[in-house]
């Protein structure tokens, strides 16, 4: 989405994730920051870059004082899989 809207992403992925996925990422138009660690590192790396650089924070993971966007993306699964359903 963020190639549509001619904005720049960056995505945080955990050191282990597999250098297709990584393509698959790029491809889209994204930039991929593998982070030393594991999920959970990533989303704190993630969360931590957002803060410093004033950035948009966009995940399903929630924690106390950050619901909404992630309630929106569970939203979204929903709308997707009710579209799927339909097919």
């Amino acid at each position: 989405m963020a190639r549509y809207l001619h904005i720049p992403a960056t995505i945080f992925v955990p050191k282990n994730i597999d250098r297709a996925t990584q393509d698959k990422i790029t491809g889209e138009g994204a930039r991929a920051l593998v982070v030393d660690g594991d999920y959970d590192a990533a989303i704190e790396a993630a969360a931590r870059e957002a803060e410093a650089c004033n950035g948009l924070l966009v995940m399903d993971t929630s924690w106390p004082g950050y619901e909404e966007i992630p309630r929106w993306v569970v939203e979204g699964y929903s709308t997707m899989l009710t579209e799927v359903d339909r097919q």
